[in-house]
């Protein structure tokens, strides 16, 4: 998961890199920079929102994290005959 998390950081960083010198080349000298920046940071709210759509999707119905269920009874123990929760007999 780190290098993952490594390869998203740098691909983010170059985007809005890349948006913020695109930005630059059409701005006049003199010209306030601030657009640059505001745009650069519109593109990591884009990415924001990217991030969210696509955990909504593909981790809907995941549970609890943490929450782990009962494991089945293995296929072996079921062939022997042997149950995990006996019932009592009565005599």
């Amino acid at each position: 998961m780190k290098i993952i998390r490594q390869l998203g950081t740098a691909v983010g960083v170059t985007v809005s890199t890349v948006v913020f010198h695109r930005v630059g080349l059409k701005i006049v000298p003199g010209e306030d920079t601030l657009r640059m920046y505001s745009t650069a940071q519109w593109t990591c709210f884009a990415f924001g929102i990217i991030e969210t759509t696509l955990v909504i999707i593909f981790f809907r119905g995941v549970g609890v994290v943490g929450d782990r269920a009962p494991k089945p009874a293995s296929v072996s123990e079921t062939e022997k005959g042997v149950s995990l929760d006996p019932i009592p007999e009565e005599h």
